[in-house]
């Protein structure tokens, strides 16, 4: 793969990127390949990439489930470099320092971006978000700590969904109470339309889990 050119400043785009690159991609040496099955989620996380890199993807499909793809070490390497939120060769249980210390803007875009990926709404009317990486979601609490949205979590053994009958450790955010919710829907929200519509209908509602 060509090098890139990598930004130098974090930015709300580049947030957004990083955001549905942890929740969604699977990062194995110098390739990594998103999937979703929301074709905006996939488009934006296609289009930011060239514009934030210069790089092209590929398109496919994979147990039924759309991906974009591209093989770049040089991208996974400064990801790595930037976000400890990724698996490295020496460091892979890190938060994200970078993100911690980012500028409001930069720290909602990531949240919206992971609970798109991520998060749905429950019909009990509370956002939940699970995910293997503990880690994540203790970055996910402090950043939505930091703007004033508390969060608890939960940690269950769920059988995978690969389909070889095995146990694993996941880890559940919850987001409740109708003034929690209302504060997550006008600081950081979703984008994804179905899900924006379920958070605002949930929004009146105090519920409790």
């Amino acid at each position: 793969s060509r090098p890139i050119t990598p930004p130098w400043e974090l930015t709300p785009q580049l947030s957004t990127f990083v955001g549905l690159a942890i929740s969604e991609a699977q990062i194995d040496g110098g390739k990594i390949k998103f999937f979703n099955t929301d074709p905006e989620l996939i488009e934006q996380f296609e289009k930011l990439g060239t514009e934030l890199f210069g790089i092209e993807f590929q398109t496919g499909t994979q147990k039924e489930v759309p991906y974009v793809s591209v093989t770049s070490r040089t991208l996974t390497q400064y990801l790595e470099s930037c976000f400890d939120v990724f698996p490295g060769p020496t460091d892979d249980d890190g938060i994200g320092s970078t993100l911690l210390q980012a500028d409001k803007e930069s720290r909602h875009a990531f949240l919206q971006a992971v609970f798109d990926a991520e998060g749905h709404v429950t019909e009990h009317g509370i956002i939940e978000l699970t995910q293997k990486d503990g880690d994540i979601i203790t970055l996910l609490s402090y950043l939505l700590a930091g703007s004033g949205i508390p969060s608890r979590r939960k940690t269950v053994q769920k059988q995978a969904t690969n389909g070889r009958n095995i146990s694993r450790e996941y880890h559940t955010l919850y987001i409740s109470s109708a003034r929690h919710l209302e504060r997550f829907e006008s600081t950081v929200g979703f984008s994804v339309e179905e899900k924006a519509r379920r958070l605002s209908e949930s929004v009146p509602r105090d519920s409790n889990p």
